[in-house]
């Protein structure tokens, strides 16, 4: 028995939805391919798991930059306050690196200088440095985590007064740092036995 002409209309409009989906989402598959593109452009490393962390943590190719500035604020932060010449800066350090005024960089940077962040939240930031700089030649590392451990070594050592003994570095510092820096001296990344990959 033939269908009544609404059935056919019906199809017809069932698979113009369809196709209309199908569109949308390619599109959107198209945009995230491009975002991780540039990301990786970012990032300097292309390897897909390393990759996914990134975005897990919450950055995309505008925010990116801050990720080498975290280990900065913990250390700013091990004190359990952040001072003005701290803040300070941590925000010419991250101007360096692209973070501009109005920005989303810059108000993701300002809310973790205004409210300390977790502790899982820096171990995950440093597991996924940890991660881009095993992925780099390894001159470019040492390179890297070098420059990097000297911006910790400033950020520490920023409140500085007239007289020497009011500008030491404290001992909760001075351990950020030490740990900081072991970490990113392990070339071994640390593994997540359960899934076999990096983090």
């Amino acid at each position: 028995m033939r269908k009544p002409l609404c059935h056919l209309w019906n199809d017809a409009e069932y698979c113009h939805q369809q196709d209309i989906e199908l569109i949308d989402s390619m599109r959107r598959q198209a945009e995230r391919e491009e975002s991780r593109r540039r990301l990786a452009q970012k990032c300097q490393v292309h390897e897909p798991v390393i990759l996914s962390e990134v975005e897990k943590l919450g950055y995309d190719e505008s925010t990116i930059m801050l990720l080498f500035v975290v280990p900065l604020i913990e250390v700013a932060w091990a004190d359990a306050s952040i001072s003005q010449t701290e803040r300070d800066h941590i925000m010419a350090i991250a101007s360096l690196r692209g973070v501009h005024a109005n920005t989303p960089a810059y108000y993701k940077l300002t809310s973790w200088l205004d409210h300390r962040p977790r502790g899982e939240f820096f171990e995950a930031n440093l597991r996924l440095i940890q991660g881009i700089l095993y992925a780099l030649p390894g001159d470019d590392a040492k390179a890297f985590r070098e420059a990097l451990l000297v911006c910790c070594h400033d950020t520490a050592a920023s409140p500085v007064h007239f007289f020497s003994w009011l500008s030491r570095v404290s001992a909760a510092k001075r351990e950020c740092i030490e740990e900081i820096s072991a970490r990113l001296e392990n070339r071994e990344p640390e593994l997540e036995k359960e899934k076999g990959i990096l983090f």
